[in-house]
């Protein structure tokens, strides 16, 4: 906790209240020799409030693209995967807490555009989706459709948690931290007893 807590006080200078990540325009951190530093304290946040109890699972969701795929860069498999599960489970949060409508919820989380979007960041010299970003649109479409007919009576939106588990998501953010530590060269083994 002591190190997480110092992470957190040095991030503060970097980070407005209003978003848990570091927004490198705000604060002139632009030149290219503070991106992967930048891109790891996004990574660390990210991952610190998936695994705290006091997750923003909107704010994360609308900040994904930004730090996974940040402008110029393609969606890999691994981060659709994670998108898709947070998707899903920021869906049902809203549900369960009551925040937000279902029709709002899945308009906001599986937008019909998502193609759209994911094309906006590819450099423009790669104007098609990349096989796993095409994979992750087929599903989040997959998802908008099951969704939009699941009934919204009280038994129902009580029994989402159970059909879309919170521990399976940990368990792909867990297997998602791995691949990240792997790919960044990072002595980090993350473990998640299912």
């Amino acid at each position: 906790m002591t190190l997480l807590a110092l992470f957190e006080d040095s991030k503060r200078l970097y980070s407005s209240r209003e978003s848990l990540f570091i927004d490198r325009q705000a604060h002139n951190l632009d030149r290219p020799e503070y991106q992967e530093q930048l891109r790891r304290a996004n990574y660390a946040t990210f991952f610190a409030s998936i695994f705290s109890t006091q997750q923003d699972l909107f704010q994360l969701h609308d900040h994904f693209l930004d730090v996974f795929a940040p402008m110029g860069h393609w969606l890999l498999s691994w981060h659709a995967d994670l998108f898709l599960q947070l998707k899903v489970q920021a869906y049902v949060a809203a549900m369960v807490n009551g925040t937000v409508n279902s029709m709002e919820a899945i308009h906001d989380l599986f937008p019909i555009d998502l193609e759209q979007q994911l094309l906006a960041r590819h450099p423009p010299e790669s104007p098609q989706l990349a096989p796993s970003e095409q994979d992750f649109v087929n599903r989040s479409m997959g998802y908008r459709q099951s969704l939009m007919s699941e009934p919204e009576t009280p038994d129902a939106i009580a029994a989402l948690p159970e059909k879309y588990s919170w521990t399976n998501f940990l368990h792909e953010a867990a297997v998602a931290v791995n691949r990240l530590a792997a790919e960044l060269d990072l002595a980090v083994c993350f473990h998640f007893p299912l």
